[in-house]
């Protein structure tokens, strides 16, 4: 399990994957860089198969805003057990909560990496796509433009969800 978190698959792919492997079937793991998904689409559904996508981003994003999630839910039940602890007990949950807080800043700063990183990947995608645009003939603009809008729409959605994460370990943050 170690080995796919680290490659990027999430346990709901993997269910997802299983339910659908019967006995008598086999599963391809293939890490593709697709343009177009049509022909790969085109060819193996052909032969029967049954396709699963996800993208390294969204993976990554998903697993930091759970992260947020999980470590918000974390600080909170520390900051009500350092409520009520007193003595020995109090020194330790304070201990647990200076790690705490120092868990959540490095989750902070790995969620603002991923957020400039997403936005110079857009940058350079935009460049090479307006690129694409000046030197192709007219008949293709149409389809160099709606990949540009749909590079948009995605980075869109990716600071979305970047920026609940970080909403939800600043509320951790402010906790400790």
């Amino acid at each position: 399990m170690y080995d796919l978190f680290s490659v990027g698959v999430g346990a709901d792919f993997i269910d997802e994957v299983g339910t659908s492997l019967t006995p008598g079937k086999v599963a391809v793991v293939a890490n593709i860089d697709e343009g177009w998904t049509t022909p790969v689409d085109t060819r193996l559904g052909g032969m029967g198969a049954t396709l699963f996508r996800r993208y390294p981003d969204e993976v990554a994003d998903y697993q930091l805003a759970r992260e947020a999630e999980a470590a918000e839910t974390e600080t909170r039940q520390l900051v009500a057990e350092l409520e009520q602890a007193e003595g020995e007990a109090r020194a330790k949950a304070q201990a647990t909560a200076a790690a705490q807080r120092a868990k959540v800043e490095a989750l902070i700063g790995r969620i603002d990496n991923t957020t400039k990183q997403a936005k110079a990947e857009l940058e350079a995608r935009l460049a090479t796509l307006h690129a694409q645009l000046q030197s192709t003939r007219e008949e293709q603009h149409s389809r160099i433009e709606a990949r540009i809008n749909e590079a948009k729409a995605t980075h869109e959605a990716r600071q979305e969800k970047l920026g609940e994460a970080r909403t939800h370990a600043k509320a951790a943050l402010e906790l400790t």
